[in-house]
Formats: structure tokens, C-alpha cells, sequence
């Protein structure tokens, strides 16, 4: 709270007056930042059909949102892992990454253990984590990380369906 106080010109009990504890100061900052650069939203995308252009087009939508948001998102993770605070602001996020997956797998025709797969390779090419690691660590440009997680999706729906097709030549059923 010294700190705002001392960056916003002001003392600290005007900051604690405006904000009185760090749960309502969190929720004006996760508020403002909402506001001013929203998450892509979705709704555009369930109406595209091919469900690779879907997933497509909401990573590049998303890793963008990634790319502005970067520093922000780093601390968020960062601290979330030990601050419970932290953490239960960011359920929000979590939320939005759990219904865009979702969103995103309804365009998918795979059923069974072929879309339980599906399921958890959209959820791994949604988390910035994966998107920093790609972008950050391992020197992609976006697009090159969105073909690389469009090949990773179709890579586990081919994998789950060349496994039910073994174990059906082995008398297994799917």
C-alpha cells in the first residue's frame, strides 16, 4: 500500500479509503485490467464450422492477448502458486480458458477416449504457460506456435483413434 501511495501521490490513508484491503484492491486491478484489454471474446468463433480454423483462430486471438498481457500474466502466475488471493482472482481465468476449451471441442466429431485426449491437448494449447514456452523459451513466432498446436490437437485425435483401432484388431472394443 506505501507503495501505491507513494506512486499515486497520495498518503496511505487515502489508498486504504479506496481500498481496504487487498482482496477490493485486486478486484479494481483485475477490473481495470478487464476493461481496458478485455480476453478475446468468443462468441465469433462457434460460428466457424472446420474445427481446425476454430482452434486456429481463437490461438491466435488468445496468444495475442498472451503477448500484450505478458509481465501481467507472469506475476499473476507467479504469485497465484503462493498467495490464495491471488489465486481465487485468477479462478476467473480459469474459467474463461475451461469454457473457450470447451467451445472449441464442440466442433470437434471425436468421441470416446479420442476426445478425452482432444479435451486435454485444446486445454494444453490454451494455457499461456504453453504459449510462453513456445514464444519465450523456445524463440516461435505466433504463428509458428499456432501451427505447431493446430498439429499437436490433430496429432492427439489421431493417436487416440489409432489406439482404439489396435485394440479392436485385438478383439477390444472402444
Amino acid at each position: 500500500m506505501h507503495a501505491i501511495a507513494e506512486r499515486a501521490g497520495v498518503t496511505r490513508p487515502t489508498v486504504y479509503a479506496h481500498f481496504p484491503d487487498d482482496r477490493s484492491l485486486l478486484q479494481a486491478c483485475s477490473g481495470h485490467v478487464r476493461e481496458v484489454t478485455p480476453p478475446p471474446d468468443p462468441t465469433a468463433w462457434g460460428s466457424i464450422s472446420d474445427p481446425g480454423e476454430r482452434l486456429e483462430t481463437a490461438l491466435r486471438e488468445l496468444y495475442g492477448y498472451y503477448e500484450r498481457l505478458e509481465p501481467l500474466l507472469e506475476n499473476v502466475q507467479r504469485d497465484a502458486a503462493v498467495m490464495p488471493i491471488v489465486a481465487e482472482m485468477n479462478a476467473y481465468r480459469v474459467r474463461y480458458l475451461e469454457q473457450i476449451r470447451d467451445l472449441l471441442l464442440e466442433a470437434w466429431p471425436a468421441r470416446g477416449e479420442a476426445r478425452a485426449s482432444l479435451r486435454r491437448a485444446i486445454g494444453h494449447a490454451l494455457e499461456f504457460r504453453t504459449w510462453l514456452s513456445l514464444v519465450r523459451r523456445q524463440e516461435c513466432r505466433t504463428d509458428e506456435a499456432v501451427r505447431l498446436m493446430l498439429a499437436f490437437v490433430r496429432a492427439a485425435v489421431s493417436l487416440s483413434v489409432g489406439s482404439n483401432d489396435r485394440r479392436l484388431g485385438e478383439g477390444g472394443t472402444p
